[in-house]
């Protein structure tokens, strides 16, 4: 059986030593004086079995029930407390005979709990306490008040016992988990339902759209076929009629350049301007911030000065009430004392009449004594006479019912022989018949024996297997984490990275406008940014992109017309100005080889990729462009370059001394020109992403995201492959550990039988025995009552003349022992009556007085809390006068902190004034600055104007041609830029020479393109997402189904958990109800009591109510019973609950306090029918609880404040004293 072996306290509460209690089985008690610390030892068990209620434990806080420390003893940092348990049994699910449980606290509110000496966490302590009837019981440990507390708890709040005591606190954890379950899936499912919902219509608007998509694919295949016909003649026309105009405007380029490059440095001025102004503001907002935070504390200040001046204005009110109460007082004292005046003037007359009475009494006393003693002698002779007679009487009364008592004796003693004779043969009967059952039931026990140890070995064996499997598990999850966050981390980048490259963010204003145009075919030939073609190793970005500086922002474009047409579309739209790079007009010088010294790593156009499309535009910018590890070794490189370069000319070469040199860049970012400049350097900011590393993410990305994914799924797969795993070892334990508990049950049930029998066997021998003795003394008693019967008859024969001769000398003396002085004697008991009027009268203006008197101390009592009260009160005052001051000085400050942040916020909004005069200025300039250069610029494009619009005719044509073929092979004139299609025969539209339009072929285009634009607003893209959607509905509806199937089974798993918890509840509310009803009949000698269901439908909500009627009263409420009846009321439901659903020990705290040596008796017999099953530690004063005790522990205090301990053990009457010399241990037993 599971039971408590130990407790060891160390800095808990008063135990501030490592102190060690050992228990036995049976009963133990602890007794002390009050204030020793015995009630800490009930706290302590529960604070260690897990009790998270501070109120329980008598504390506020977790520092509270660590030791404080005294005058002479130190305070402790931290309080332990350790229970070890007995679980041979194995009622424990743990593999250990013994489990140490230990808790411990720190002071700065830290909690540790362990399982025989390693660390867990509560909740393991609780599922490990829980099956064994230890886990969240209020019962276990009965503090101070908690049985009086059993009968005060509202009936709702009484269920909670049976709801322990029927072990059902698991099934409401499992229906609370499946309740939440429940309630995560139909939230899941309310949302597929709802996304399903969202998705009809629009699954219904993408059929259509595909529809409408596939019609119009129809209508522009037909459309192109026509447009082939049209735009071969278009062609054709326009070529001939192009004439040669395209040199023209050279002579004002200059100028607008210049101003071009005024107009840049004056936008520059503005922009640092703007910074200034910008920095300046934020300036200010953390001025207003600091303003707003000491607004707020002023406010604060002022609030707190006004609670501290109201609270002043309340002190000083109790302060006149207090002078008010105290002069009422003093009033009700001067008229006390008047009263004590008066009372000793009346005590002396009441003295005074009740001596005069008392002497006229004696008088009459001593008159009547004469005459009383001349009656006595009379009346002494009649009472002889009188007694003789009914002595006679008596004794001839009692000779006769001696003879009657001897006929029933006789009668009774012939009915107990032949009881004994039956009882005899059948006494021998059951020994044979339980001789057998015994045998049998030897042999049953040792079979159930053999097979716990086989299933308990398997357990084991499997418990080592699971605690593998769960730290593979363990690991496999981890892992599995770490893969799905760096998934998701994958997945948020390339969220992130989707839109900033879509929308072109990276880039400025006129580059994502031309990107735009390009993309919705708004501008032709553009190829995208330098930043975009290119790809660069991780190690070279920073290299190649001071390298290239703003050329990374660079368009690359097909022709120069394609670069031009962008230009007029950004002078259009006012987008603002980019480069472009046209492949057909650049011109690049040759590249300059790398030397291969050391430090160098390459020419820059080798060292990164490009497609061969834009390999003009790269090799343009990058071939004379050299990659170094240092600028140490850039320069030796150019040293070597130079050197070689001038060694390897002619001497009469004009060129000699002229050296083409490179420019060389580093790892680091620094960067050589070629005249020989150097930058290089670090501004102490954060470097940004630069465009490089953005493109090269957003190209990595997708691949790195695959590779994560496959990973991210494997480790889940593998998860969940030791997780079925594991889960089904741990069914399978929990299988083991229920038959298990079965067997042992069995087994118990085995060994109660066994003892029942051997006890039962026992018993008969020994009543077989008590029977035969029996009927040899009732032979005995027999022969015996035949001798006494003779003797008895002639002493009646005496006593009957005896009888005659009294009465007659009884008669005759009665006459003169009636004869006496009434008179006198009347006088004299009024006289008496009057005495006692009087000692009556005395006594009552005494009582008076005294009552008058402690009236006077009571005042005197009132006087002096008064006075303190008003000490108190004075120091209050004082004391808020000093808090609004402090106030008053605070609000000061904070007014002048405000007065200098003014002025300080003045002088900002100044120097913002006069940036915001000098931007405007700056800004008009720019403005100025800009009209001259379209001034200029109209000048220069009026002389290009007449080339332009031929040019324009061409290149529109040739728009329409692209937006409507895309590829074309068209012919084209001398001289002009144009650069043919790749020859993709599949992709390239060819145009056919037209000399004459066939007869309504422009109304057929104008019909066909109408069709097109009716159907304008079709989605490309609908059929493939209608397909997605549609999977995606698909789906979504399996999940749907899913989820309403796992609603239903955790529906059904509710109703089947209410369902047990009902019945055991049930079951459990009827046995406790019967035994509620024994022990109150045996705690309280007789009487009833119910227990009752407030809602009998509503089992699991229901209130339980208690109904008692004490022996030879009605039915009454609980409020109207005494201390003591309340207690063996609470007494016998707590012991009922403990018969039902025994656990493995109860702590009983005082719970004798308020009952007599009478009722302590009744209670031991209850703790004796119950102490086979449970463990009892009484915390008690009574002597009468002592003695049931199997070893007592005494708890002492010093003048340290340390508790101390005393153990006794009581066996075969010897008391052994453990620790403790023979004075002590007398004093501890007679607290």
């Amino acid at each position: 059986m599971l039971r408590i072996k130990s407790v060891t306290l160390k800095g808990f509460k008063t135990f501030a030593q490592q102190t060690e209690f050992t228990f036995g089985s049976g009963v133990t008690a602890i007794v002390g004086p009050n204030g020793c610390g015995k009630s800490n030892v009930a706290d302590a068990i529960r604070w260690c079995l897990g009790e998270q209620s501070f109120g329980l434990l008598r504390s506020k806080k977790t520092v509270d029930v660590i030791f404080s420390g005294s005058d002479r003893k130190a305070r402790q940092g931290m309080a332990a407390v350790s229970i070890v348990l007995d679980n041979e049994a194995g009622e424990l699910s743990i593999d250990f005979s013994e489990v140490e449980i230990t808790r411990r606290a720190y002071r700065d509110g830290d909690n540790e709990y362990l399982i025989n000496g390693q660390k867990v966490r509560l909740q393991e302590i609780t599922q490990l306490l829980g099956p064994s009837g230890l886990g969240r019981r209020a019962y276990a440990v009965i503090g101070q008040g908690l049985i009086d507390r059993v009968l005060s708890l509202r009936p709702e709040e009484r269920r909670a016992l049976f709801e322990e005591a029927a072990g059902i606190t698991g099934y409401q954890q499992k229906r609370h988990a499946a309740l939440r379950r429940l309630e995560a899936t139909q939230l899941n499912l309310d949302r597929v339902r709802d996304v399903l919902t969202e998705l009809s219509p629009r699954l219904a608007s993408l059929k259509r759209q595909a529809d409408r998509a596939l019609e119009r694919l129809q209508i522009e295949t037909d459309l192109k076929e026509l447009l082939q016909v049209w735009y071969g003649f278009q062609w054709h026309r326009t070529l001939s009629d192009l004439t040669q105009a395209r040199q023209k405007a050279e002579h004002d380029r200059n100028s607008t350049q210049s101003r071009r490059e005024r107009l840049d440095e004056v936008r520059a001025g503005l922009d640092d301007l703007r910074l200034r102004q910008t920095r300046l503001r934020a300036e200010q907002g953390e001025r207003n911030q600091s303003s707003e935070a000491r607004h707020r504390r002023t406010a604060e200040v002022i609030r707190g000065l006004a609670v501290s001046q109201e609270r002043l204005r309340q002190v000083a009110a109790r302060q006149d009430d207090l002078e008010a109460g105290r002069r009422r007082l003093h009033a009700e004292k001067e008229a006390v004392q008047q009263r004590l005046e008066e009372l000793r003037v009346e005590l002396e007359l009441a003295q005074g009449r009740r001596d005069s009475c008392q002497q006229t009494v004696d008088r009459l006393q001593s008159q009547l004594a004469q005459r009383e003693k001349e009656r006595n002698a009379a009346q002494e002779q009649w009472r002889e006479a009188a007694v003789a007679a009914r002595k006679a009487e008596s004794q001839f009364a009692e000779l006769r019912s001696r003879l009657e008592q001897f006929d029933e004796r006789r009668a009774a003693l012939n009915r107990r022989l032949a009881q004994y004779e039956d009882d005899i043969r059948q006494r021998n009967g059951a020994a044979k018949e339980a001789a057998a059952d015994l045998t049998a039931l030897e042999a049953e026990n040792a079979e159930s024996t053999s097979e716990v140890d086989r299933v308990h070995a398997e357990m084991h064996a499997l418990t080592s297997s699971i605690e593998a499997g769960t730290v593979a598990l363990r690991t496999v999850e981890e892992e599995g984490n770490r893969d799905q966050r760096e998934l998701e981390r994958l997945q948020t980048r390339l969220d992130l990275l989707r839109p900033v490259r879509g929308e072109g963010t990276v880039y400025a204003s006129a580059v994502r406008s031309i990107l735009q145009a390009s993309e919705q075919g708004r501008l032709q030939g553009i190829l995208g940014t330098v930043a975009s073609r290119v790809h660069v190793p991780a190690r070279l970005e920073r290299a190649i992109e001071v390298a290239l500086g703003a050329a990374l922002q660079n368009v690359i474009a097909e022709t120069w017309r394609d670069a031009r047409g962008a230009i007029d579309y950004l002078t259009r739209e006012g987008a603002g100005r980019a480069t472009f790079l046209p492949l057909d007009r650049l011109r690049s010088r040759g590249p300059i080889p790398a030397p291969s010294s050391s430090g160098i790593l390459g020419n820059a156009a080798s060292s990164v990729q490009f497609d061969s499309e834009v390999s003009p535009a790269i090799h343009h910018l990058l071939q004379r462009v050299w990659i170094a590890n240092d600028l140490e070794a850039a320069r030796h490189a150019l040293d070597l370059h130079s050197d070689h370069s001038r060694n390897g000319r002619r001497p009469n070469d004009l060129a000699s001394n002229y050296v083409a040199l490179p420019t060389v860049v580093t790892l680091e970012g620094e960067i050589i020109r070629p005249g020989g400049a150097v930058t290089g350097g670090n501004d102490g900011r954060r470097q940004r992403r630069s465009v490089l590393a953005w493109e090269r993410e957003a190209r990595e990305l997708p691949a790195e995201l695959g590779r994560a994914k496959s990973k991210a799924r494997l480790a889940e797969e593998k998860t969940r492959a030791t997780r079925l795993e594991v889960e089904g070892q741990t069914r399978r334990r929990t299988d083991l550990e229920r038959q298990r508990q079965r067997l042992l049950r069995d087994v118990q049930r085995r060994q109660a039988a066994l003892e029942r029998a051997r006890l039962h066997a026992a018993r008969s021998e020994q009543e077989a025995a008590w029977h035969l003795r029996g009927l040899d003394q009732t032979s005995s008693e027999l022969a015996a009552l035949d001798t006494n019967e003779a003797q008895v008859r002639a002493a009646l024969k005496e006593t009957a003349v005896t009888l005659a001769d009294a009465r007659e000398r009884a008669t005759l003396t009665e006459r003169a022992a009636h004869t006496g002085p009434d008179g006198m004697l009347l006088r004299l008991a009024d006289l008496r009556a009057e005495a006692a009027a009087a000692q009556e009268n005395l006594n009552n203006r005494r009582a008076l007085e005294a009552d008058q008197r402690r009236s006077l101390i009571r005042i005197d009592s009132q006087l002096r809390s008064l006075s303190d009260r008003q000490t108190e009160l004075v120091e209050e005052a004082d004391g808020l006068r000093c808090d609004i001051s402090r106030a008053s000085a605070e609000e000061r400050e904070l007014n002048a902190e405000r007065d200098t942040h003014q002025r300080k916020v003045a002088e900002l909004d100044s120097d913002l004034r006069q940036l915001d005069r000098d931007l405007a200025r700056a800004e008009e300039e720019e403005r100025a600055g800009q009209q001259l250069v379209l001034q200029t610029e109209s000048d220069w494009n009026a002389s290009r104007l007449a080339l332009q619009r031929s040019e324009d005719r061409l290149q529109s044509l040739r728009r329409e041609i692209h937006q409507d073929f895309g590829l074309a092979d068209m012919e084209e004139t001398a001289g002009l830029a144009y650069q043919p299609p790749l020859p993709l025969q599949a992709l390239v539209a060819q145009l056919p020479v037209v000399q004459e339009l066939p007869a309504g072929l422009k109304d057929d285009v104008r019909e066909t393109r109408a069709r097109v634009r009716r159907l304008s607003n079709v989605n490309p893209e609908a059929p493939q997402e209608y397909e997605e959607v549609a999977s995606r509905f698909r789906f979504l509806q399996t999940q749907s189904d899913d989820l309403e199937r796992a609603a239903r089974d955790l529906q059904q798993v509710i109703s089947e958990l209410d369902n047990r918890m009902e019945g055991d509840l049930r079951r459990t509310f009827d046995a406790v109800s019967t035994e509620f009803d024994s022990f109150f009949r045996l705690l309280l000698q007789g009487g009833t009591a119910q227990l009752s269901m407030t809602e009998p439908t509503d089992i699991l909500n229901t209130g339980v109510e208690i109904y008692a009627r004490l022996p030879g009263k009605r039915t009454q409420s609980l409020d109207l019973l005494s201390g003591g009846e309340r207690s063996l009321t609470a007494c016998a439901l707590v012991f009922a609950i403990l018969r039902v659903s025994p656990t493995p020990f109860c702590v009983l705290d005082e719970v004798d306090a308020t009952l007599d040596e009478a009722n302590v008796d009744r209670l031991r017999t209850a703790l004796d029918l119950l102490r086979e099953r449970t463990q009892f530690i009484v915390i008690t004063h009574n002597r009468r609880t002592l003695e049931i005790a199997n070893s007592i522990f005494g708890i002492t205090m010093g003048d340290d404040g340390v508790s101390r301990v005393i153990s006794l053990r009581l066996e075969k009457d010897e008391l052994q004293a453990v620790e403790v010399d023979e004075p002590e241990l007398e004093a501890a037993v007679a607290m």
